[in-house]
């Protein structure tokens, strides 16, 4: 118990960041904009706009702004990009999702014909980000693609090397929003889809000490 709210603390300190913040700041050698942000309960609400708004007489200070808080789905159809295998395999998956195909029927094909062609770590890609896309619109959408298909994720990553592998792809996939990375490993560690150690050993590996921890990264 005592370990698990360790993790979870670790995720929100590391990802969502603590405090409130308004207006031009000094991090490190860097100006930049904390967003200003309001706590009910666990949440956090963002006030980007409310930002953008008191500096819109000053269009130097627009490139100051957080990012706006938007999925980046690698896989997302557009006619002016070129279309990959990964786009193929994206859109047969969400066809299958939406065709209500079980949750066995899944795991086989990407078993049989996603896994042999293209390898494991494709797969996860390509899974993983497909079904966060699908889970995007809403907290209730994500737990929901949880519960229907968390067992696709969990045959994929089965061990602590593939679940690191997820987790950088949440993180991929909300890179624009520190505060959803949070909360979708959160919620995937409460289906047992990723480990406590995987976590910690995420949250503190050197690539995400530099992005979260000593970086001017701004705090969500």
């Amino acid at each position: 118990m005592v370990f698990t709210s360790f993790v979870k603390f670790s995720i929100h300190l590391a990802l969502a960041g603590v405090g409130q913040c308004e207006g031009p700041t000094k991090m490190g050698s860097t100006t930049c904009f904390c967003p200003r942000s309001t706590r009910k309960g666990n949440s956090v609400v963002l006030f980007r706009e409310n930002q953008a708004e008191s500096i819109e007489d000053a269009a130097e200070l627009e490139g100051l702004l957080p990012p706006k808080a938007g999925p980046n789905f690698r896989y997302h159809t557009d006619e002016s990009k070129e279309s990959t295998e990964g786009h193929r395999i994206s859109k047969e998956l969400v066809s299958m999702v939406r065709g209500r195909k079980t949750t066995r029927d899944i795991i086989l094909w990407v078993e049989e014909q996603i896994v042999p062609a293209n390898g494991t770590k494709f797969a996860v890609d390509v899974v993983s980000q497909t079904l966060l896309d699908i889970g995007s619109k809403s907290f209730t959408h994500l737990i929901t693609v949880l519960e229907r298909y968390g067992q696709i994720i969990s045959k994929l990553c089965p061990d602590e090397e593939m679940q690191l592998l997820l987790m950088d792809e949440v993180s991929a996939y909300w890179k624009n929003s520190t505060q959803m990375t949070a909360i979708a490993i959160d919620r995937m560690m409460g289906y047992r889809l990723i480990s406590n150690l995987a976590i910690v050993k995420w949250v503190f590996s050197p690539a995400n000490v530099d992005q979260f921890h000593v970086s001017d990264r701004p705090w969500e």
